[in-house]
């Protein structure tokens, strides 16, 4: 059964993948940034600084499979209920832009452009894990009627039988 809670398999391995995804691409920025060291033929990249990427791109991917289940199931479902729509809606484009960023960086072959989608990558990610626990915490703050139980399940709201109710 689909329910808007998320199974805490899944939060566990959003929570791995988020974090070894920050702290590759972090690691990733840093090296390309700002360490040369001394090759064969003068200064060269970091030899990490190419496995640092490519750990950043299999976690991210894997964080894109792990979003496209939270589509199929969370996301409708938040959306029925009405509970925390602006900060999901925040979290959403966050990681739609990553997406678009993401290949970018990866296929567009002017300089100024990769440049532009490099910044915008980097200021989006840092954005990543605020909008996640604003979404988190606004949905810990919100009580759940059972109207809304029944919107997101598809189910029918009970209905009282008022004729034995004092008026």
């Amino acid at each position: 059964m689909i329910t808007l809670k998320v199974p805490n398999i899944a939060k566990r391995l959003l929570q791995i993948f988020l974090t070894v995804s920050f702290i590759s691409g972090g690691l990733f920025f840093i090296l390309n940034t700002w360490v040369m060291v001394e090759g064969e033929y003068g200064p060269e990249k970091h030899p990490a600084q190419f496995t640092s990427l490519q750990i950043h791109a299999i976690s991210a991917f894997s964080i894109m499979v792990l979003y496209g289940a939270f589509w199929g199931a969370h996301l409708f479902l938040g959306w029925r209920t009405q509970r925390s729509r602006n900060t999901g809606i925040g979290l959403t484009t966050v990681i739609g832009l990553q997406v678009i960023t993401a290949y970018l960086l990866y296929y567009v072959a002017s300089d100024l452009y990769r440049e532009i989608a490099m910044w915008l990558h980097i200021g989006i990610g840092l954005s990543l894990p605020v909008w996640l626990i604003l979404h988190i915490r606004a949905a810990k703050k919100s009580k759940f009627t059972s109207d809304e139980k029944a919107r997101a399940t598809g189910a029918q709201t009970p209905q009282r039988d008022h004729k034995d109710c004092p008026q």
